[in-house]
Formats: structure tokens, sequence, C-alpha cells
């Protein structure tokens, strides 16, 4: 099943467009828990990714507009944010700013490092690349993601993993102070703790992100 697309961005205040942008995207993920015969726990986790995924958002959304939807089965969900990078040199120019003056901050957090991986794919410049590197995560070689229910797109740049990421901290967390932190912010993390993987990576002229979970079945 694949739910209907809907637009976000453009508001990045509590405003009335804001709250409708959350609820019709929230009324896509119960419509895609009722559809599949979800669990409460399913249906509620999924709601919680929902949630995660359009605060995120909510930073960057006076720079773009982005698509979303939920893709999967019984079995599997997988949440997208379909982004282009065709942005004005403006915008690039703001969020170059905000990425260069603030670029600690941003990274803060689970979530603050998703978007920031998502803010450097999205801006395409230069330094996009090495500061992926340096957050770890990042897969080399773009693959579909069969064990996810085949719902994995190809990517034409290498992409990032939040399942690599996890991986790359967890090697040394034990001695390394800044992987410890690291660690200790993924024991932490809603997101984290309820989604399988967060994928970003290129297409073309788009970004895109998406949210992975296995679901328990009905």
């Amino acid at each position: 099943m694949k739910t209907d697309i809907i637009k976000i961005g453009g508001t990045k205040d509590n405003s009335e467009a804001a709250l409708v942008q959350l609820q019709a995207a929230l009324s896509q993920s119960e419509k895609f828990a009722q559809y599949n015969g979800l669990k409460e726990k399913d249906t509620r986790r999924l709601r919680l990714i929902v949630e995660e995924a359009l605060g995120m958002m909510k930073e960057l959304a006076q720079d773009f507009t982005a698509d979303f939807w939920i893709e999967g089965n019984e079995e599997t969900c997988a949440v997208f944010i379909d982004a282009s990078t065709d942005i004005t040199s403006e915008k690039r120019s703001n969020l170059l700013a905000v990425s260069s003056e603030k670029k600690n901050i941003l990274a803060k957090g689970v979530m603050g490092k998703i978007r920031s991986v998502f803010e450097a794919a999205l801006l395409s410049y230069s330094e996009s690349y090495s500061e992926m590197l340096l957050n770890y995560g990042v897969v080399a070689d773009p693959f579909t993601m069969d064990q996810y229910g085949g719902f994995m797109p190809y990517y034409d740049n290498p992409m990032w993993s939040l399942r690599a990421y996890t991986e790359g901290i967890q090697d040394g967390a034990d001695t390394d102070e800044q992987k410890k932190e690291a660690w200790d912010e993924l024991e932490k993390s809603i997101i984290a703790n309820i989604a399988d993987d967060v994928q970003i990576g290129v297409m073309g002229d788009r970004v895109k992100m998406v949210i992975y979970r296995k679901n328990e079945g009905k």
C-alpha cells in the first residue's frame, strides 16, 4: 500500500498551516495502520516516527517543501520524505550560513544528526560528503534493502544510514569519548529505538529520506 502524497514545509512556527500539515501526515499514518490491520503498538510507533520526522523537517520548512508519504504492508512500513535540491541561491546561502555557524547545535542528538546529513545532501555543497563521513553512517555502494520489503529506492550517490552509523560508533564507544557521547544519544533517541533504519540519499536533483520499521504483525 502507498498512502496519498502530501506536501510538507513552508512554515516554521505553530501556525494553523503547520498544524494542518501535521494532522494530514498523521491521518495518513492512521489510514495505513487501519488498511494493513496493524497492532495498536505498531500504530503508535508509526505515529511517533511521523511526528519525529516532521518535527525535524519543521526546522528547515521555510527553505523548501517536500513530498511525504508512507509505503508498506502488515510486515514493513517505510516513511518517505522527498525534497527537491532545486533551491534558490539566496536560500542556499542562508542554509549554508546556518550549517557553518550552528553546525554543532544542529548535529546535537540523533535527530539533529539526521537533519544535518539531510541538509548537507539537500545543499549539495562541496563539504557535504566529508561532513557525512565525519558523522559515520555512509554506505559507499547504494543498494536495495530486501529485508525492508523492497521499498528502498536506488540512490545515485553514497547514502547515509542510521544502521551503519550505529555500527560505526558502537566500535570503540567504551574508549572514544566522542563515540561514547554519540552512543548515549542513540540509547535515548526515540527514532533510534523504534525505527530499524533511517536512510538518506540523493537521486538526481532530489534528496530522499526513508525511515523503515518492521511491524510486529497482525
